[in-house]
């Protein structure tokens, strides 16, 4: 899946030590599509990730990330298309 608008969902994996795999499999789960992006979060927090929702989703991707143990969630809207 590609998406070419969405909002940037970064999870933090510090405390939870957790693979990256997991969070994308959170929100299969629930029917949110969504794409792992590189780990440029990585830069700024370490041992985050940053993945790409549709942003009508965010609420609902917050939600059940931090229902199934990723209480350190951030969500950045992205202004204009990424392609």
């Amino acid at each position: 899946m590609e998406l070419d608008t969405g909002a940037f969902v970064v999870v933090s994996l510090e405390r939870e030590r957790r693979p990256a795999s997991e969070v994308v499999g959170i929100l299969a789960h629930f029917g949110i599509p969504a794409e792992l992006m590189e780990r440029r979060a990585k830069a700024r927090q370490p041992r985050s990730i940053a993945v790409l929702i549709p942003p009508d989703r965010v609420s609902e991707a917050v939600l059940a990330l931090e229902i199934h143990g990723f209480p350190d969630v951030r969500v950045y809207e992205a202004k204009q298309p990424l392609i």
